[in-house]
């Protein structure tokens, strides 16, 4: 398999593509809260498919550096664990995505999202998501990509790539 073998169906993706996506084993690099718009944006390395290589190889992925956006965020709660001296960067486990109880106070956050990380959770309200793709998948030995590969930090949200 070869990079130009997979192509991204979109560029950006959000709620509606929920259940296609899963986010187990992203490398979290950098997260801001935004409280002019209450965003909650992470920088992470997506992966797009895990290729299994046969019996006695290892995995390959498609990795992709991506910009996840939750949208006006209310009620966050918890904690990431980001320290100095982690060997890595923090991985996602999972992401859960409910529908909240509607209220005078909660007509913008429809979702209730449950982020577990590798070290903690956090959990909030959001009207919703999106995640844009900031370079085409790259098929790695790895998980995560390198800076260079993955253009530094970044918490831009192209539309075309």
């Amino acid at each position: 398999m070869t990079e130009k073998d997979y192509l991204l169906e979109k560029i950006v993706w959000s709620d509606d593509d929920f259940a296609a996506m899963g986010w187990h084993d992203a490398q979290i690099h950098a997260v801001s809260f935004v409280p002019d718009s209450g965003e909650l944006v992470f920088d992470l390395d997506y992966i797009l498919k895990w290729v299994e290589q046969g019996a006695a190889e290892p995995f390959r992925f498609w990795v992709a550096p991506a910009t996840l956006v939750f949208k006006n965020v209310f009620g966050m709660e918890g904690c990431l664990g980001f320290h100095q001296g982690m060997p890595e960067t923090p991985t996602i486990l999972d992401i859960t995505q409910s529908t909240t109880e509607p209220s005078e106070l909660r007509t913008l956050h429809k979702w209730a999202y449950l982020i577990e990380f590798d070290e903690g959770e956090l959990t909030f309200n959001a009207h919703g998501f999106r995640q844009f793709f900031r370079r085409h998948p790259v098929l790695c030995d790895s998980q995560q990509l390198g800076s260079e590969e993955r253009g530094g930090i970044s918490f831009d949200r192209p539309t075309l790539l």
